[in-house]
């Protein structure tokens, strides 16, 4: 990570091998989540990170959570909202690592571009 800190290495119940926090394991267990609810109302189901099924996956992660309309009674809030979730998901995930955070795979990036996009 960006800070060389000591990291614990884990074991799951995915393999028998220690797993080390990188981006790469990190990404493995945050693709491997699942989205509750139905069109655009999504939840996500973290249940899957404390209990890997994948090898490789770092079992100990955080999840940041953006709780935001579909659709505002205003254009401009609407419009705002769009922009910084866009920019979230999109060009804000560039360099986060040095920072100790792990960007979005592009897998579950890809589920969330056309969810963002239909806020208005």
């Amino acid at each position: 990570m960006g800070h060389q800190l000591n990291m614990a290495q884990i074991i799951t119940s995915a393999g028998p091998d220690p797993v080390t926090i990188t981006a790469e394991t990190v990404g493995k267990t945050i693709a491997g989540a699942t989205f509750k609810g139905q069109g655009n109302d999504l939840v996500v189901d973290t249940s899957s990170f404390y209990r890997p099924t994948k090898a490789g996956a770092y079992p100990i992660v955080l999840v940041t959570y953006e709780i935001v309309c579909s659709k505002y009674p205003d254009a401009p809030t609407g419009a705002a909202v769009k922009a910084f979730m866009q920019a979230t998901i999109g060009d804000g995930q560039i360099g986060l690592d040095e920072y100790g955070y792990i960007p979005l795979p592009s897998s579950f990036q890809s589920k969330l571009i056309p969810v963002v996009n239909a806020i208005a």
